[in-house]
Order: structure tokens, then sequence, then C-alpha cells
């Protein structure tokens, strides 16, 4: 019995109109008999959660890049008509060398983002056997947020598209390569026509995601492998750092480049109070649109500087705020472990 399943979903507005290059994010729910854990999984609601929180900064999330969640899906976008197709293999989520057949029902959902709209979320439960699924949402304008059809930030969705679909990377090819340099140039183009606009924040996103690029790397003028990502590249260093440069208020720019302007002679607990005052201002500032590792980073600067109440407390705050995030209860166990080790007495109500 074939345990795949072909979906498609058509995204559109109001009018009835097609909305193209969608972000979407997806869940989908495991047996635990076919995994070690399933705490991290999501579910709809996890994900909606996710969604509304995090869609300020959702382009930037892409599955061999960063992500606010570990288990967060990133399918292919919507493509330019307003469909997204999407491919459910089981076998391979779970590994394939196990061959775990499919849940009786698959239950699966995405969520759909597009900025000038308000998110909106579609959930499927697919009994055994059914192989095919087909659905239509609709994205209500959001008034508070314009909707910007300039030529470069069409173009900026339309290559995001094209690069979220990651198998189209791994062709050890000189087609791909020039593919994959081809689109590099494009997106070069865009943000030099967001800069003629004056649209410094447009060319920041474009830059952002040049930081995420892949490429095939060659050796003696022969092609040797290739990378989804790689963020160590110079390229990759340039073009974040032109990003940071032009929007330095781009909250997922805040969130990487916080801890990374010291003077040398800064000792390692000036860093460290930095870095917390740092992380208390972003969070105040933004509230749950931050990303959870810096609630994780935050709580730990400050058991780093021997205030275990605060870092306690702290980690019990951003469990509750995004459980799926991590292991939150093995953290404050950590703290525990740390303050035996250095002979700091652990409150008894701990």
């Amino acid at each position: 019995m074939n345990d795949i399943v072909n979906i498609t979903v058509k995204v559109q507005d109001e009018t009835g109109h097609p909305i193209p290059f969608v972000t979407v994010w997806q869940f989908v729910q495991i047996n635990p008999a076919h995994v070690k854990d399933t705490s991290l999984d999501l579910t709809m609601e996890d994900l909606w959660r996710c969604t509304l929180r995090y869609r300020e900064t959702a382009e930037y999330a892409i599955n061999y890049g960063l992500k606010p969640v570990p288990l967060l899906q990133i399918p292919v976008m919507g493509n330019g008509e307003g469909e997204v197709h999407d491919v459910i293999d089981y076998q391979r989520i779970t590994g394939k060398g196990n061959h775990f057949p499919r849940p009786d029902p698959l239950v699966f959902g995405y969520t759909f983002m597009k900025r000038g709209y308000f998110p909106n979320k579609l959930a499927f439960t697919l009994p055994k056997g059914v192989g095919q699924a087909e659905g239509v949402v609709t994205l209500k304008r959001d008034p508070s947020d314009p909707i910007d059809d300039s030529p470069y930030m069409q173009a900026y969705d339309r290559i995001r598209y094209e690069l979220s679909d990651t198998h189209k990377n791994t062709a050890m090819s000189r087609e791909n390569h020039f593919r994959q340099e081809g689109l590099r140039q494009e997106l070069e183009l865009a943000a030099q026509q967001a800069l003629a606009a004056n649209d410094n924040k447009a060319a920041a996103r474009i830059y952002i995601r040049m930081r995420y690029l892949p490429e095939l790397t060659f050796l003696d003028g022969r092609i040797a492998g290739f990378k989804q990502t790689n963020i160590e590249s110079e390229r990759s260093k340039l073009a974040f750092k032109r990003a940071g440069e032009l929007d330095p208020t781009n909250l997922f720019i805040q969130m990487e480049t916080i801890g990374t302007r010291f003077p040398a002679s800064a000792t390692q607990e000036e860093r460290i109070r930095k870095n917390a005052a740092q992380l208390d201002a972003l969070i105040a500032k933004y509230g749950d649109a931050v990303w959870p590792e810096m609630l994780r980073w935050r709580a730990s600067s400050y058991a780093n500087l021997g205030d275990y109440t605060k870092a306690r407390t702290l980690y019990l705050e951003a469990a509750k705020l995004e459980p799926k995030f991590t292991d939150w209860n093995k953290l404050v166990d950590d703290l525990k472990l740390s303050m035996g080790r250095k002979g700091v007495p652990v409150p008894a109500d701990w």
C-alpha cells in the first residue's frame, strides 16, 4: 500500500484571486511508537501559535538554516499561481529503513503566510489508503500591513519560491551551478533596485536571504560536493553584514547580532552581563515575537552570572511560552546540578 500523500492547496484572497508565493509551515503527526521522543512534535495548535508569534520573521526560517522551533517543517512555498504542492512520505520522515506504516488516520496541517495578509491554517485527517488531499484557504487582508508589489519584492518572492525546493539544489551538475549563481545575481539585482528606490529595509531582507544560498563546491575545476547553506563563506558573511548595515532594526538581524560587538578588552563576565541586558531589552520590546532561543540564552546568561533564582524563573516562563522549543525541565535540572557542583544550596521549594 502506498503511504505517500500528494497535497494541493489553493491560496486565495477574499475575492477569490490567487495569492502567489505564500510562505508555508507544516506539522505531521508521528506515531509515538515510530520515534524515540515525541515531546517536541508539533500539533496544529502548536503550529498556529508559532505562526502567530513568528510571522514577522517567517521568511528567514528555512529547513537548512535557522528555525524558531526545531521540528517545524517548511515545505516548498506556494507557486506564482497561488498553489501549494506538497508530498508527505511517511517513511522518509521516520526513516525509510524502518519501514513504518503510515498512521491511520494520518493527521497533518499547514499554516500560510504572506505579507499584507493575516495568516490562516488548514488541517487534514486522512484515513489509510487515501493518497490525495486538496483544499482551499483564504487569506484576509491585513490593513496595517501594506502589500508591497514593487518589482524587486516580486523578484525576491519568486526567487525565495525557487530556493524553497531544496531538492533542486542537490544536482551535481554545471547546469545547477549556473542556476544557483543566476539566482544569486538576480537577488543582488533586486537588492540594488531596492536601494535605488531608497527602500533599505527591503534590500536588507534580500541580503538576509542571500546568507543562506546553496552552492556547489569545486576541486581542481570539478564539482566535488554541495551545501544547502554555508553561512561561514565570505559571500554569506558579506551579505549578512550588508543587511545589518542597511536595517539594524530588523528583528532577525538583532537576534543574530547580539553578542557580536564587544571590545577586545571586555572580560567574560562583562560580555555575559551585556548579553543579558541586550536580551532583556530585545524581549521587552518585541515580546513573544522573539524566537525562543533568545529566551534560553537569556536564562542561561543569568545562570552564568550566578543568579540562579532568576535563571530558574526565566526557564519556567519560557517553558510556558514555547514548550516545543526544548526540554526546559532538563535545563532546570542542569541548573540544580550546577549549583550543587559549586556548593550553592538549592532551595527546598525547587
